[in-house]
């Protein structure tokens, strides 16, 4: 399904920055948190500078970021640099 994973399946690993698509809010960059109060363990994802949850539900699948795009040196041309 296009590199998207299946929240049911497999989770990212915490503190991860990853594509997530929600149905409501659809496609944001997110990183998933565990909060520790006292004994209890809560997972929640993040987005944005602040620590905020999604309003309408969590993500129903996720992805790996892209690699960053290839920056030419301010000295050259983009047709000069070649890929990796």
């Amino acid at each position: 399904m296009n590199g998207w994973i299946a929240c049911s399946e497999r989770m990212p690993d915490l503190d991860m920055k990853v594509l997530v698509y929600e149905g409501r809010t659809g496609v944001s960059t997110c990183v998933r948190r565990l909060w520790l109060f006292g004994e209890a363990r809560i997972y929640h994802w993040s987005w944005g500078v602040e620590n905020y949850q999604f309003p309408f539900g969590d993500p129903t699948h996720w992805q790996p970021l892209p690699e960053p795009p290839i920056a030419a040196p301010p000295d050259l041309h983009p047709q000069d640099v070649t890929q990796r």
